[in-house]
């Protein structure tokens, strides 16, 4: 667990440095942070309010306030990723700070990337890489962003791949390590004691902890590589799976507080009744085709002269492999 923590730090680092290097760099080629604020201004993009009652709109104040706290409480309060690095520290006093420190860490990177968003949209305002088929999918913009922005300094796009990569592993590295946890101790563990009448070693739990991790890493990867086979952003699929499996979870726990004399069984029943209700909701919603209005987009200021957009082009088409691998981006 102290090596997934420090690893995560170090991470956590590289993910900010890229994200800076990606907007510093969007606000030279832009003409600085007034020239892209206009320009944003102008295309509609700077409506931070909306009031919209609609329950279907996806992007409102009401779903942002109320969506996001209720996801944010699962994630901090009842999520096995953050309850384990709680349980990490020593004190209770410490972790309460590390949980407050990471109120000012959170509101600076989504300051980043509201910055990186704003500079890719003053970058293509007149040329949507999207509208214009220079990418595939909305997945793909940022890194064609970075080739554009930074592809002429040396190394500047490895460090945004790390910074990618980073903010990849540093969530799988510690939902693995939740996981194999979870399945030793609440499945494997419980049949050991009760079939062999006592504890299992702890050199006979490490070893089966290791198998279970590289096996749920391999799952991860299989679930990656299949994510390509969607058509929605796979940001979007991530946050519906979280919602769909992160909600009645944080049920549960606030049961249990509400409620202390409640059962096993009713938790369970709960749980299991939430989980499919919920789980038909989110399932079905990837289906259908809502209708809320998306901004307006253009492509008058395209050129087919573009360098780094033919480079692009002959690499995702030339090399399968390598599309999968900047979708998965």
């Amino acid at each position: 667990m102290k090596a997934v923590v420090w690893t995560d730090a170090l991470q956590m680092g590289f993910l900010f440095l890229g994200l800076l290097a990606l907007g510093i760099g969007g606000l030279i080629t832009a003409g600085g942070f007034a020239n892209a604020w206009e320009i944003a201004v102008k295309g509609g993009r700077t409506q931070i309010f909306n009031f919209d009652p609609n329950p279907i709109v996806r992007y409102s104040t009401w779903a942002t306030v109320v969506g996001g706290s209720f996801m944010t409480l699962s994630l901090y309060a009842s999520n096995q990723s953050m309850i384990q690095r709680y349980l990490s520290i020593k004190k209770s006093s410490h972790a309460q700070i590390a949980v407050l420190l990471n109120i000012p860490l959170k509101i600076v990177l989504v300051l980043l990337l509201a910055l990186c968003a704003l500079v890719m949209y003053a970058h293509h305002w007149d040329c949507d890489p999207l509208l214009a088929g220079y990418v595939s999918k909305s997945d793909q913009i940022v890194p064609y962003f970075t080739l554009q922005v930074l592809g002429f300094i040396p190394g500047a796009t490895g460090l945004f791949v790390a910074a990618c990569y980073s903010g990849a592993l540093s969530t799988i590295s510690s939902g693995v390590n939740s996981l194999a946890a979870v399945f030793l101790c609440d499945f494997i563990k419980t049949y050991y004691d009760d079939r062999h009448s006592r504890e299992m070693s702890e050199r006979k739990a490490t070893r089966i902890s290791k198998i279970l991790a590289v096996t749920f890493g391999l799952i991860t990867i299989a679930l990656a590589l299949m994510c390509q086979l969607f058509s929605n952003s796979v940001v979007r699929l991530a946050m519906s799976l979280f919602g769909m499996l992160g909600g009645p979870l944080l049920g549960v726990f606030i049961l249990g507080i509400l409620f202390p004399k409640v059962n096993s069984y009713g938790a369970a029943t709960g749980l299991i009744t939430s989980t499919i209700v919920i789980g038909f909701v989110g399932i079905c919603a990837q289906f259908t085709d809502h209708s809320w209005q998306k901004l307006a987009v253009s492509i008058d200021g395209c050129s087919s002269a573009n360098n780094t957009t033919d480079l692009y082009s002959v690499s995702t088409t030339s090399n399968s492999s390598s599309t999968e691998a900047t979708t998965l981006l």
